[in-house]
């Protein structure tokens, strides 16, 4: 897990997890479980995610986010530190 605040912006958190639901096309997920250990998570899903996510929030994320923060809480904490720099 991240060194991240474990505490972001709820609105955060939703968008995220809207996008995991879009691109998973489902939302049978909690917001702590690890994205690679739910239906659909791959390495393909992820980089979808990652693309939606930064048309999202208008800047480029870095794969190494979702592959270093692997639940909804942990990569939007992430995405919100990353924006802060």
């Amino acid at each position: 897990m991240s060194n991240a605040t474990q505490n972001p912006p709820q609105h955060l958190v939703d968008e995220v997890r809207g996008v995991w639901e879009k691109v998973l096309g489902h939302a049978d997920f909690g917001d702590e479980d690890p994205f690679f250990e739910i239906a659909g998570g791959n390495s393909l899903t992820a980089v979808q995610v990652m693309v939606e996510l930064t048309d999202r929030v208008g800047n480029r994320l870095p794969m190494r986010l979702i592959l270093r923060n692997r639940t909804v809480v942990a990569l939007a904490a992430a995405i919100s530190a990353e924006a802060a720099r």
